[in-house]
């Protein structure tokens, strides 16, 4: 059993080098090409690398209600904002999720539910060219007297 371990390794390192090798040589002569005198010289691209700029523009998304890290008595609080005229606003929570657009100014409202203790709520614009804007508040859920 330990003859045939150490020929199919061997044979497995025999494959790979002559793998290796054709790659080596087909890379090298896809590097030459013939000049008009039919002399093979090698062949040279410039490729530019340079990153272009991304023509998007910025969404803007603010949370007006409920402020960040603000404790609520109420297991249900209403969640509104400002964002681009028709966006479409993702908000997600612990007890769950909600889709609303925005209205012909921007402004949009929600009721969301709250969990025990911390929630962290993350709410996301995205208007029709595709861009995007994501906002994270965490709210404290207690009815306990403070």
């Amino acid at each position: 059993m330990r003859k045939e371990i150490l020929v199919a390794i061997f044979i497995g390192i025999c494959l790979g080098l002559i793998i290796i090798l054709g790659v080596w040589i087909a890379n090298k002569s896809l590097l030459l090409k013939k000049d008009s005198s039919g002399n093979q010289t090698e062949k040279t691209e410039t490729i530019n690398l340079s990153p272009t700029p991304l023509a998007k523009e910025s969404i803007s998304l603010e949370i007006i209600a409920p402020k960040d890290n603000s404790i609520s008595n109420s297991e249900f609080v209403e969640l509104s904002g400002k964002t681009n005229p028709n966006a479409i606003i993702a908000v997600v929570y612990p007890d769950g999720e909600t889709i609303l657009e925005a209205d012909d100014d921007g402004n949009f409202t929600t009721k969301i539910s709250l969990i025990g203790a911390d929630n962290e709520i993350k709410i996301t614009a995205y208007d029709l060219e595709g861009n995007e804007e994501t906002k994270i508040i965490n709210i404290v859920f207690s009815t306990a007297e403070i």
